[in-house]
């Protein structure tokens, strides 16, 4: 399955600057395309973004340490 992210400002991380309005390709669980045109796929699911901003490649590291079910236990 390809969605398209359209009209996006993206941050990488890497750049000062957002890049855009941009079109993100994900197919599957992989970004294929960042493009400043919009790409034609038949059968993609299209999201409008309106100018809204897209920061890709971020993970959620969060957990609670103190988890009765995290603690080490010899016995």
């Amino acid at each position: 399955m390809i969605t398209i992210f359209a009209d996006v400002f993206v941050f990488d991380g890497l750049e000062s600057e957002f890049t855009g309005p941009a079109h993100i390709v994900v197919e599957g669980d992989r970004i294929r395309e960042v493009s400043l045109q919009r790409p034609a796929f038949r059968d993609a699911v299209v999201l409008s973004c309106s100018g809204r901003y897209l920061m890709p490649g971020l993970i959620d590291a969060h957990f609670h340490a103190y988890s009765p079910s995290t603690l080490f236990r010899p016995w």
